[in-house]
């Protein structure tokens, strides 16, 4: 039995970050991926994560954040009202519905 390649599969595509797994769509939006905070943070975490490298770790953090917001100051900021309403914007919190 001779098994073609599938042609148009969305499978092929995809790309898969080898640090924090995050699974991209294309190979430009991978490229995208290492200036956003979730890329950034994972980094963060590993200087916790392997105490031995802690000082290599951190300092690979310390530079990939300041070369992303000299690019843009904003890049990972984040919304403060989502995190006080648990991620939910549009609703009230559940301390504001309760003394209203």
């Amino acid at each position: 039995m001779d098994l073609e390649p599938r042609r148009f599969s969305w499978l092929d595509r995809l790309v898969v970050c080898k640090d924090c797994k995050h699974v991209a769509p294309d190979l430009v939006r991978h490229q995208d991926h290492f200036r956003e905070g979730r890329h950034i943070n994972w980094i963060r975490n590993q200087a916790y994560r392997e105490p031995k490298k802690r000082a290599l770790w951190l300092r690979i953090w310390y530079t990939t954040v300041e070369k992303v917001e000299e690019e843009n100051p904003w890049a990972l900021s984040f919304d403060e009202s989502e995190e006080q309403d648990g991620g939910n914007p549009g609703q009230e919190s559940s301390k504001q519905s309760k003394l209203n």
